[in-house]
């Protein structure tokens, strides 16, 4: 298990993370206590995530006139079911 050091953060003072600040008389041992306390209930640092590009990036970002292509596709269906609806 990794845990993440306790840092000084003035005098007499510790922190975990960035959790609350203890200080005066045990405040190292109060703090290091948050740590292991949080580590026990699960929690870990965040993990790096890749962002995946989009194989069509036209279609999130809009074309070269700045506009999405979806727009002329959503009419096109719009104008096709109420002209053939009835028929």
């Amino acid at each position: 298990m990794k845990v993440m050091p306790v840092r000084k953060v003035g005098k007499d003072c510790y922190q975990w993370g960035n959790q609350k600040v203890y200080c005066g008389k045990d405040a190292k041992r109060k703090a290091t206590l948050q740590g292991v306390a949080i580590e026990n209930t699960g929690w870990s640092e965040a993990e790096e995530v890749k962002v995946l590009e989009s194989p069509f990036p036209s279609l999130l970002q809009g074309n070269r006139e700045g506009t999405t292509i979806w727009l002329p596709i959503f009419c096109g269906f719009a104008f096709a079911h109420l002209f053939f609806r009835n028929r």
